[in-house]
């Protein structure tokens, strides 16, 4: 599998040419650097997308720091793993933390528009990704019922994951959590139900 990325310009506005390619398959991505594929064969659909000048600058400055983010939110993310343990009322959605670098740390929670409106009144930047996309107007003719979808869809709260938190914050956001899940009428150590 390979992917090509296209940075062009347009007659109609300035913008930079270029691109790159990306491929987990060393051959593959070798034979494109050498330039020797004359031809190409789409076999299923994709998007393209344009990128700005400005954004592959900032890309690119920020590309030097990766393996230190890429640390640093997997030891975030398994910090609010730990944290979390002790909130039988919350479920962590789980991702191969040591394959891939975390974007998002959500919970499954019941009440969950109660917990996440008390969380964004305590002033933390709680939110919820993503809505069901079945259940969005532009894929209203494709809808179907999708009820494990759906009830995580009720259930799903993003908790606030960036390389410049700390795990004191992570301690804060899961206290927090822990008095909110209690206000709103969950009892956060009340048994971890069987899984």
């Amino acid at each position: 599998m390979i992917a090509a990325h296209s940075c062009t310009s347009r007659p109609t506005r300035g913008s930079t040419a270029g691109g790159f390619v990306t491929s987990g398959d060393q051959g593959l991505h070798s034979q494109a650097e050498r330039g020797q594929t004359t031809s190409y064969q789409v076999d299923s659909f994709g998007l393209r997308y344009q990128m700005s000048g400005i954004n592959a600058a900032i890309g690119l400055a920020q590309l030097a720091h990766f393996e230190k983010t890429e640390t640093t939110r997997r030891i975030l993310w398994r910090a609010y793993r730990r944290a979390l343990d002790g909130l039988d009322a919350v479920r962590l959605v789980d991702v191969d933390v040591d394959r891939t670098v975390p974007h998002l740390c959500q919970v499954l929670i019941p009440n969950r528009d109660e917990v996440h409106a008390r969380m964004r009144a305590r002033g933390i930047g709680v939110g919820v990704h993503y809505p069901p996309n079945h259940l969005q107007p532009a894929f209203a003719r494709w809808r179907r019922d999708l009820p494990a979808t759906e009830q995580a869809g009720h259930e799903v709260l993003t908790l606030p994951l960036h390389q410049h938190l700390t795990e004191a914050d992570i301690d804060q956001v899961v206290t927090a959590l822990g008095r909110v899940l209690t206000e709103a009428g969950t009892a956060p150590h009340a048994g971890r139900p069987q899984q």
